[in-house]
């Protein structure tokens, strides 16, 4: 027996049952009307005209993903449709989530760490480099060399 049918079928598979049991094995996908016990008056989905024939044709194929969210599905026979199809239905209770989003904090400095003399002489000298240096050449890489001096110099905070 397959994976993607459930036990509670009608009836046997013909070639086309082969083939729709074949698409939801390659589309790993669900025949879910297959997985619900139903009394017998529901188990078909097409009939005959003349009432001679009943059979069960059409089915709902799912992604296993959702079959835990498929609370019911069952054929109305009887309904008057103008068909001799009888309708399929499915109730599904799908709850969304909503994304999270990677957090994207910047990083902050522990600038109680230049409460240490040593190291703010430090950092003052190579910042007052760095700021000459952009006087005499205008480069735009430049701009951002205080927080690269801040990075090699300071430990991060945890937040």
């Amino acid at each position: 027996m397959s994976k993607s049918i459930g036990t509670y079928g009608l009836g046997t598979s013909n070639e086309r049952g082969e083939r729709m049991i074949q698409f939801c094995e390659q589309h790993d996908m669900s025949v879910i009307n297959t997985h619900f016990k139903q009394p017998k008056r529901r188990l078909y989905t097409w009939k005959s005209p003349g009432d001679v024939t009943r059979n069960k044709i059409d089915y709902l194929a799912i992604n296993p993903r959702f079959k835990n969210a498929v609370s019911k599905c069952k054929t109305y026979p009887g309904s008057d449709i103008g068909s001799d199809h009888a309708p399929v239905i499915m109730k599904i209770n799908i709850k969304l989530k909503i994304p999270r989003r990677k957090s994207t904090k910047a990083a902050k400095y522990d600038v109680s760490q230049l409460k240490n003399e040593e190291l703010q002489k430090k950092y003052a000298v190579e910042i007052h480099l760095v700021t000459i240096k952009k006087y005499k050449n205008s480069d735009e890489s430049d701009f951002f060399m205080p927080r690269h001096i801040a990075s090699d110099r300071l430990k991060f905070r945890r937040s």
